[in-house]
């Protein structure tokens, strides 16, 4: 019963927040670093950054609690949590703005900019756009790899094929139950798809950098994931502070699946597509 009464409880409350389709005035701030680009470019970047961020804080996020709780059913909620992450169609657009401040400051010996302004956010229940697909394939079927005491470990190696032109995200769910983003990375940075080219850019670097699996001290077994997500806009996530701990693999799965959730909240759904993969890793004998 107490159950019951918390879920009903969470019901009405997140059926309050969706009545709400515009915000009132929000106060964000956004920074960004003019490394490699313009003052220019930095400024549009901490701006929409800051808007983005404005967008994170109206969309309800009742989905968090959703989340800890598929998760608690083992390897299929970690799946599951996946997919309800990327089938939520709902999604912000900023629609008022004003009082934008901007100071600049010097960082990491770099001219840096950080925005702050009030917006108003409306809430938009968007659509799937059904010709944009995207699909992750592992080089094994089935997909086991193995950890050896001794010999090299075995790595993993995927393609991804998409239907349009796009940018590529990629995270890993590791053994250890961490999330780290695979790529775009330090070494691979341009993760451009384009549509019926032979081979694309980030191919020919992927072939030089090993993916060996490795399990936690202990273990026998483990279950690892692959997640991508296509946009046909580019996002500069590496150079956002807001994703250094995914960058470095230091963010738990549920952290990593609320941010990956708040971050798809910003993006129309028609604007992106995802595809989602799961691994063994076997201890060999």
């Amino acid at each position: 019963m107490k159950k019951l009464f918390l879920i009903t409880v969470l019901f009405v409350v997140s059926s309050n927040l969706f009545a709400q389709e515009v915000s009132d005035w929000i106060k964000t701030t956004g920074k960004c670093i003019a490394a490699n680009i313009t003052t220019e470019e930095a400024q549009r970047n901490a701006v929409e950054r800051a808007k983005n961020e404005a967008i994170r804080q109206f969309i309800p996020q009742d989905i968090t609690t959703e989340i800890v709780d598929i998760m608690s059913e083992g390897e299929d909620g970690v799946n599951e949590a996946f997919s309800r992450v990327s089938r939520s169609t709902i999604s912000g657009l900023v629609v008022e703005e004003r009082g934008l401040d901007v100071k600049w400051t010097e960082e990491l010996g770099y001219p840096t900019v950080t925005v702050t302004l009030e917006v108003k956010v409306k809430r938009v229940e968007g659509r799937f756009d059904p010709n944009f697909k995207v699909v992750l394939k592992l080089d094994k079927t089935p997909a086991v790899y193995y950890v050896r005491d001794h010999g090299k470990n075995d790595a993993v190696h995927f393609k991804i094929e998409a239907s349009k032109d796009c940018f590529l995200y990629v995270f890993n769910r590791t053994s250890d139950n961490m999330v780290q983003l695979v790529m775009p990375n330090a070494y691979i940075k341009n993760t451009e798809y384009i549509l019926n080219e032979k081979e694309q850019d980030y191919e020919s670097m992927l072939r030089r950098i090993s993916f060996e699996v490795s399990l936690p001290e202990g273990r026998k077994s483990s279950m690892e994931s692959l997640f991508v997500i296509a946009l046909k806009e580019y996002y500069d996530i590496l150079s956002d502070p807001d994703w250094d701990k995914v960058i470095e693999g230091d963010l738990s799965t549920l952290g990593a699946m609320v941010k990956i959730y708040k971050w798809l909240s910003s993006i129309p759904a028609s604007e992106r597509a995802e595809s989602f993969v799961s691994y063994q890793i076997l201890k060999s004998n």
